[in-house]
C-alpha cells in the first residue's frame, strides 16, 4: 500500500471548525454515515486509513467529504453533502501555498466530474458550505448505495 506524504502542514485546519464522529456507525456494510459534521482533513486520513466501506446516508459536510475516495463508499439519493474549502480552526484563511495544497488532498477523494467541480468552484468558499445532494453526486459519477 502506497504510503500517504506527511501532511503535518494540515494539522491545525478544520473544514466546519470541530469534529463530529458521532455520526458514524457500523453496520453490515460498514460504516454509515448519518450525521458527520467534518473536521481537520489529517485527521479525515487517519481514520481513513482503517476503513474501506461506507453508506452516506445522511448529512456529511467538510473533511467527511473525502470519505468518498474510500474503495467502496456509496451515497443514497437523499444525502447531503457539503463542500467548502479549508481553513484555520478559527476559520481564518490559510496561506495561498497551504490551502491549494489541502484542497488538492481534499480533491483527489473525489470522482473526476466532482474533482473538477470542487477544485474550479467548491474550495473558493471557505465559509458556509455549499450543500449537493446524493442524487446529484450520483450523476457527478458517485456510487449510489443499493438496498
Amino acid at each position: 500500500m502506497k504510503q500517504m506524504p506527511s501532511l503535518w502542514y494540515l494539522a491545525p485546519m478544520v473544514l466546519l471548525g470541530f469534529v463530529a464522529w458521532g455520526g458514524l456507525a457500523k453496520c453490515a456494510f460498514g460504516e454509515t454515515i448519518h450525521r458527520d459534521m467534518g473536521g481537520s482533513v489529517e485527521e479525515r486520513l487517519d481514520q481513513m486509513r482503517s476503513m474501506s466501506s461506507v453508506r452516506i446516508v445522511g448529512a456529511c459536510y467538510s473533511a467527511c467529504t473525502m470519505l468518498l475516495g474510500l474503495p467502496d463508499t456509496c451515497v443514497t439519493r437523499n444525502a447531503r453533502l457539503g463542500f467548502h474549502g479549508p481553513s484555520t480552526r478559527s476559520g481564518l484563511p490559510l496561506p495561498q501555498s497551504e490551502w491549494d495544497a489541502a484542497s488538492k488532498v481534499m480533491a483527489a477523494h473525489y470522482p473526476p466530474k466532482l474533482r473538477l467541480w470542487f477544485l474550479a468552484e467548491g474550495r473558493m468558499n471557505t465559509g458556509p458550505v455549499r450543500v449537493i445532494r446524493g442524487a446529484d453526486l450520483i450523476d457527478m459519477g458517485v456510487k449510489e448505495c443499493r438496498k
